[in-house]
């Protein structure tokens, strides 16, 4: 869809061991920069506000914060891959001018459409924690999960863009200036004020992710009715995003509403004993987005591209040379990425116990922590399966792929739940281990027709 992935190969090729050191970090801070400030400065809010505010006051101002990540993350999780779509489209087309007012028509969207879901729903809110003033709670709430859209919206766009190394500093700065707000008005037992600090600084990585926008994607106007339609063109596109972000959330929100306990407010019900684990879990992929970007992504590119220019403008030998070709890059892209994420995860099961106390949680199951892994571990597979999907016009089987995926949670993890805390996790792991099975079952099947599938649906090259 763009050309992003062949930034990173290039330094590779010049030799010696500095230049592939440099590739590397330079992923690592593009695909994990983001993710990694922002659970820093999650974590130490979370270690300073239980000092400082009262009994309750703590998981209220971070039960709302995790709630307002999952929930807005689902709800862009829509607009994300049409938008990165429409980006590539006008880009191919020759019309850089139409992707600024296309990106912030969907802005405006996400924006009123979080407005008009959580909204209503803050009026429902009763605090069991004290809050110095509820009115300015409720309107940090609102503020921050329609910011949290934005936020992903601009993450998208220029994530697919050639300054996406610069994205990084938006969120750095943004978490920063989150902590810092939010602790002062901790250390005075604001929690409506810890909250609207928090708020602020998210809204200043807003800010500093339109700057980039607008010196990445020069454009006037605030409205692009096109970009609608091709929302509506793409809607396998926006469903894939939706369905696989709902089912990576989904045995967490279940789990919130059968065994969570009402912590500040009666609308946030965490389960710490496995909200934790999780997101250690998650923290794990790391290597898995370095190599997405710094060598699987990169490497699957050239093949693709010289595929599509084939089809286009080749004779037939030379298609089927070339698409032997890209199916060998698919299965490398996916099996270097199991291979390299593979070696990290064994380590972090082997050492899960130790692993847990030497970072603060000795009262994590260590147990669940390893099922977790697993879990994580084949979504990310799965992850890597449906990008490669929508890279080879797969989009339908995407969408249904991230359809069953989310439907196996949301089952597998329902019947978990009734057989008491030793069955926990397992749901989320047989779900990703099965959706992963069919997705890579049906792109296997598919990939001996790559150049009929390709030519009939279209492709832009």
């Amino acid at each position: 869809m763009t050309g992003i992935g062949l930034q990173p190969q290039e330094p590779a090729k010049r030799g010696g061991y500095f230049p592939h050191f440099r590739a590397f970090l330079r992923s690592a801070v593009r695909s994990s920069g983001p993710w990694l400030t922002t659970t820093a400065a999650l974590a130490a809010l979370g270690m300073y506000a239980p000092l400082a505010l009262q009994a309750g006051a703590p998981w209220l101002l971070l039960g709302t914060i995790i709630h307002a990540y999952a929930f807005s993350l689902i709800l862009a999780g829509a607009w994300q891959n049409p938008l990165v779509r429409f980006i590539a489209d006008k880009l191919s087309e020759g019309h850089p001018e139409e992707i600024l007012p296309g990106i912030r028509t969907a802005g405006v969207g996400v924006f009123g459409l979080s407005l008009a879901v959580v909204g209503p729903a803050t009026c429902f809110a009763r605090f069991d924690a004290p809050v110095h003033d509820p009115l300015l709670f409720r309107l940090a709430t609102v503020l921050l999960f329609a910011i949290l859209g934005e936020l992903w919206i601009g993450m998208s766009c220029l994530g697919s863009s050639r300054t996406r190394l610069l994205v990084f500093l938006p969120f750095l700065a943004g978490s920063a200036i989150s902590l810092v707000l939010s602790i002062l008005a901790i250390r005075r037992g604001l929690v409506s004020s810890a909250l609207l600090g928090y708020v602020a600084g998210q809204a200043l990585s807003v800010a500093l992710l339109s700057y980039l926008g607008e010196r990445e994607f020069r454009g006037r106007g605030w409205w692009h009715r096109g970009s609608l339609a091709r929302l509506q063109r793409y809607a396998p596109l926006a469903l894939a995003g939706f369905f696989y972000n709902a089912g990576i959330w989904a045995d967490k929100i279940i789990l919130w509403i059968t065994r969570g306990t009402s912590q500040g407010a009666n609308l946030l019900h965490p389960y710490p004993p496995y909200d934790i684990p999780a997101l250690l879990a998650f923290l794990s992929l790391v290597p898995a987005l370095i190599w997405g970007l710094s060598a699987g992504e990169a490497n699957f590119l050239r093949p693709y591209r010289a595929f599509a220019e084939s089809l286009l403008h080749e004779p037939l030998v030379q298609i089927q040379r070339t698409g032997r070709e890209l199916r060998e890059a698919v299965r490398r892209a996916l099996s270097g990425m199991a291979m390299f994420q593979g070696i990290f995860t064994l380590a972090c099961l082997i050492l899960a116990g130790p692993l847990l106390r030497a970072i603060g949680f000795g009262w994590v199951s260590p147990r669940l922590f390893r099922i977790l892994l697993l879990a994580a571990f084949a979504s990310a597979l799965l992850m890597n399966t449906l990008v490669l999907m929508l890279y080879l016009e797969l989009c339908r089987e995407a969408a249904r792929s991230a359809l069953w995926f989310l439907a196996a949670n949301v089952t597998l993890t329902l019947i978990s739940t009734r057989w008491g805390e030793a069955a926990l996790g397992w749901g989320y792991l047989i779900a990703a281990v099965l959706t992963f099975a069919y997705a890579w079952l049906v792109l296997v099947a598919r990939l001996p027709k790559l150049d009929y599938y390709l030519f009939t649906r279209q492709i832009e090259v």
